[in-house]
C-alpha cells in the first residue's frame, strides 16, 4: 500500500509541476527546495510541499499537499500576470490536471486540485498556491493497525521529501544543463 500512494504521488507532483511550467510558458528558470542568492529572472520556484493530515471518519484520513510556485519577475504586474495565466488555466480546466506517466506521456487518468490562490510575497515575487487531497482509510476488518500502517510516515516530511525529489529529478537534470550552457554562454563573454 505505501509504495502505490508514493507513485502516485511522485506522478501527481510531476504532473502539476509539469502543467504549471507549461501553462506559464515564459522560458523560466526553475527551481526547486532552495532558491539561490542570485537566481535568473524569469523564474519558478517550487517548495518543498506542505502537509495537514486530519482525520475524517473513524477510519478515514485526509492528508492535503499544498503545492507552492513563485512566479518571479522583474516587476510586479509581470509576476501577477504569469501566476494569473497559470491560475486561470487551472480554472478553466476546472482544477484537473493530466497525470503523467514516468515516460512523460500523459495518461488518460486526471488529479483534481483545490482552487489555486494567488498572494504577493515580494517585490517582483508572486505566490499560487493550490493542493492535492489524498483519502485513506484503514481497514479493521483485514486487521490493519495504526501501527501497520505508519500514518505519520506515510506522509511525513521524509516520505514527502523523497517523492518530491524523485518526481521534479527530471526536471532538475534540465536545469542543469540549461544553467551550464547559459554558464559556457557568459564565461565566452
Amino acid at each position: 500500500m505505501e509504495s502505490e500512494i508514493t507513485i502516485e504521488l511522485e506522478q501527481s507532483f510531476a504532473s502539476v509541476v509539469r502543467y504549471i511550467q507549461n501553462k506559464a510558458d515564459n522560458n523560466a528558470a526553475l527551481y526547486f527546495d532552495d532558491m539561490p542568492e542570485a537566481f535568473a529572472v524569469p523564474s519558478l520556484y517550487f517548495p518543498v510541499p506542505r502537509t495537514d493530515t486530519k482525520k475524517v471518519t473513524f477510519s478515514t484520513y485526509l492528508t492535503t499537499l499544498y503545492l507552492d510556485t513563485w512566479f518571479m519577475e522583474a516587476t510586479d504586474w509581470q509576476a501577477y500576470a504569469d501566476a494569473a495565466t497559470v491560475r486561470d488555466s487551472l480554472m478553466m480546466d476546472e482544477c484537473k490536471v493530466n497525470l503523467m506517466k514516468k515516460d512523460g506521456t500523459l495518461d488518460d487518468k486526471y488529479i483534481r486540485l483545490t482552487d489555486p490562490s494567488t498572494s504577493p510575497v515580494d517585490t517582483g515575487i508572486v505566490k499560487m498556491t493550490c493542493a492535492i487531497k489524498h483519502y485513506y482509510s484503514l481497514n479493521r476488518e483485514t486487521g490493519g493497525t495504526v501501527n501497520k500502517i505508519n500514518i505519520s510516515g506515510l506522509f511525513g516530511t521524509d516520505a514527502t521529501y523523497q517523492a518530491w525529489y524523485k518526481a521534479t529529478e527530471e526536471l532538475r537534470k534540465e536545469q542543469e544543463v540549461q544553467h551550464k550552457c547559459l554558464q559556457d554562454v557568459l564565461n565566452r563573454l
